[in-house]
C-alpha cells in the first residue's frame, strides 16, 4: 500500500504515467486493492469482475501502449506470469502465490548466473553468490509466513 514506491518501481520500468495500469498488470489486482495493501486483502469475485470489466472496456489501449514501452524481459515475465496463473486457474488451485514465488526464484538465479559471466574476481562471485543465497532465503521465509498466515485464518 506504499503508493510512492509502487510509482518509483514502475517509472523505473518505463511505465510513465501508466504506472497504476502495470501496478494491476503485475498483481492482477484493482488499484483501489493496490492501494488498501493487497497483502491484507483477499481477490474477492467482485474484484475480478470489476478487472475483466475494466480489462475489456477501458484498458485495451493502455495496455497496448503499455506492452510496448515496458522492457522486453519484463514483458516476457508477464506472460509466464499469465499462463501460470491460467494453470493454477484450470485446476482449481486458489494460491497465486505459490507459481509468482517459483518464477521469481527462477529469476534471481538467472540473473545471478547472467552477473556471474561477468565477475572477474573470486570476492565479486562470492558475494554474488551470498546476495542470491539471501535473496532465495527471503522467498523462502515469505513462503513459510504465507502458509503460517493461511493456518491462522
Amino acid at each position: 500500500n506504499d503508493k510512492d514506491s509502487v510509482k518509483k518501481y514502475c517509472l523505473a520500468l518505463n511505465a510513465g504515467d501508466l504506472y497504476p495500469l502495470l501496478a494491476c498488470v503485475i498483481t492482477a489486482r484493482t488499484w483501489e486493492s493496490i492501494q488498501d495493501g493487497i497483502i491484507n486483502i483477499r481477490r474477492t469475485e467482485q474484484e475480478n469482475e470489476v478487472l475483466r470489466t475494466l480489462a475489456i472496456h477501458h484498458y485495451v489501449e493502455g495496455l497496448s501502449y503499455l506492452f510496448n514501452i515496458i522492457p522486453r524481459q519484463l514483458l516476457l515475465i508477464l506472460k509466464t506470469n499469465d499462463l501460470l496463473r491460467g494453470l493454477e486457474h484450470s485446476i482449481g488451485s486458489d494460491v497465486h502465490t505459490r507459481s509468482f514465488l517459483t518464477m521469481s526464484r527462477f529469476c534471481i538465479i538467472a540473473i545471478s548466473e547472467e552477473d556471474m559471466k561477468n565477475a572477474k574476481e573470486w570476492h565479486q562471485k562470492w558475494l554474488l553468490r551470498t546476495k542470491t543465497s539471501f535473496r532465495l532465503f527471503i522467498i523462502k521465509v515469505y513462503e513459510w509466513w504465507l502458509t503460517f498466515k493461511l493456518i491462522a485464518v
